[in-house]
């Protein structure tokens, strides 16, 4: 809850379709929470890097972005190459909406979600979303904590919807969805 001059306000569930355009019904977004090793393999069908540098339980976002340029560089794709494409860039998607603290991570329970893009529309992203937003921020009001994860472009899209005063001018008309903007 944000207390302001004007009252009190905070962000809803009925916010992050009209900013983000995500989906706020359907299937729940949950799962196992436990890093797998192997959800790399599961979902993607390939290794991940496995290096001195890599945090058990995720996987480094540069392996994604360097992953998603290999795959750009195919001038013929075969139908398993396009699948894996979209795949690592969903994920990548799941990492803006989804960041942990260093903005470098991001979780391998996250992979099951795409292991069947089928299904990967029809989960309810936004809620997910500002759940783990509202999460994240309560952390962040501990005592010592320093830095916070969670969606800041949904927490920032949000203010400067809400509160007109803070937003840069723009002579571009709102259109939907106004994180667009």
């Amino acid at each position: 809850m944000f207390h302001l001059p004007t009252g009190e306000c905070t962000i809803t569930l009925e916010d992050v379709p009209m900013l983000f355009g995500l989906r706020i019904d359907e299937t729940v977004v949950r799962g196992e929470t436990e890093g797998l090793d192997n959800a790399c393999v599961d979902a993607l069908g390939i290794e991940s890097y496995i290096g001195p540098d890599r945090v058990k339980g995720t996987i480094k976002l540069t392996w994604i972005h360097d992953m998603l340029d290999d795959m750009e560089k195919i001038t013929q794709p075969t139908e398993e190459q396009n699948i894996l494409h979209a795949k690592l860039y969903i994920l990548s998607m799941i990492a803006v909406l989804f960041p942990d603290k260093s903005h470098n991570l991001l979780h391998s329970s996250w992979f099951q979600f795409v292991k069947d893009l089928d299904k990967c529309d029809q989960y309810s992203w936004g809620s997910a979303c500002l759940c783990y937003l509202y999460r994240e921020m309560c952390k962040a009001c501990q005592k010592g904590v320093k830095s916070v994860a969670g969606c800041s472009l949904l927490l920032a899209a949000w203010t400067y919807y809400r509160i007109p005063r803070l937003a840069l001018k723009s002579e571009i008309a709102p259109s939907y969805p106004y994180a667009v903007r």
